[in-house]
């Protein structure tokens, strides 16, 4: 009975002898009620649910979508701007934060007043309690903030894995920071048009979820790298693509109005070239092979 009575005590705030005192006075109201009984009555007036089951420490590689009441330690090691959005008359604001641990990371997302009550900074060492995860547009874990949840500083020390220098022996999750050359850009759509309000893929101007919408761009190019070993298969989005391809989304947009993805690749003149790339090897949700999506980009020598 004692483990329910510490539990009492740390979810009330109130001294051992307080509670003890309100079992006595309850057990003198129901005399014929089971001491355990008893005490789960008065946590039931105190507002605590002692149903509820313990929260799970795990580390991120253990993290799977669809979990409850999970908590883990990381350190913020990426932020990413502020997002406002509009969904059905309702305004709001998300901010998404890259969480990783010496076995893997995972993204934070941060929804609305969240964003000001909990302001991370990259390298900050943070504890997540009682958060709850889903999959996300990629398929992976993604952590949230549940109702009784809470983000509190930690001191405890994260020896995240160093990056990889080489395409050989790499696994999913790998942080990779090498020079490689490219040698193929594949013939795709190079600029994607997803709903501002749910980020889902717009086609024609229409989202499958909130209709006509104004559409906002992004673009997304796609290739193979060499690193002198092997090869391996790279995606590059937003900033890393528009470092690639020197140009930004409009322009690309532009070009491939008037021009074939053949010659529009020809032209960028990055084919044989010498790269420094920074990324995160990563399944491909169509394919199961591993590929790098990149995360920075830039020529080398």
């Amino acid at each position: 009975m004692q483990d329910l009575i510490e539990k009492i005590m740390e979810s009330s705030n109130l001294e051992k002898s307080k509670i003890e005192e309100k079992i006595e006075e309850k057990k003198k109201e129901l005399p014929d009620i089971s001491e355990e009984g008893i005490v789960r009555l008065v946590a039931k007036e105190l507002g605590v649910d002692l149903l509820r089951p313990e929260p799970k420490e795990l580390k991120i590689k253990n993290i799977v979508p669809n979990m409850r009441n999970i908590t883990f330690i990381a350190k913020v090691t990426g932020t990413q701007p502020v997002r406002e959005f509009n969904s059905g008359g309702n305004t709001g604001r998300v901010q998404n934060i890259i969480l990783e641990d010496e076995t893997g990371k995972i993204r934070l997302s941060l929804w609305n007043e969240e964003v000001d009550k909990f302001k991370l900074n990259p390298g900050d060492v943070i504890k997540i309690e009682n958060s709850r995860t889903k999959k996300d547009n990629l398929g992976n874990s993604e952590a949230r903030i549940s109702y009784s949840g809470n983000i509190v500083k930690s001191d405890a020390t994260i020896e995240l894995k160093p990056a990889k220098d080489s395409f050989i022996g790499l696994e999913e999750g790998d942080d990779v920071l090498l020079d490689a050359t490219v040698i193929h850009i594949f013939e795709r759509p190079m600029v994607y048009y997803f709903c501002p309000m749910c980020r889902s893929r717009v086609i024609n101007n229409t989202c499958s979820l909130h209709g006509n919408v104004e559409p906002n761009k992004i673009l997304i190019m796609s290739g193979i790298l060499d690193d002198g070993n092997t090869t391996m298969n790279a995606v590059f989005f937003g900033d890393s693509a528009k470092s690639l391809a020197g140009k930004d989304v409009e322009e690309v947009e532009e070009e491939l109005k008037i021009k074939p993805v053949e010659s529009f690749i020809k032209d960028l003149d990055i084919l044989t070239k010498k790269f420094k790339i920074d990324g995160t090897t990563r399944i491909n949700q169509l394919s199961n092979d591993l590929e790098i999506r990149i995360k920075k980009i830039e020529r080398s020598g």
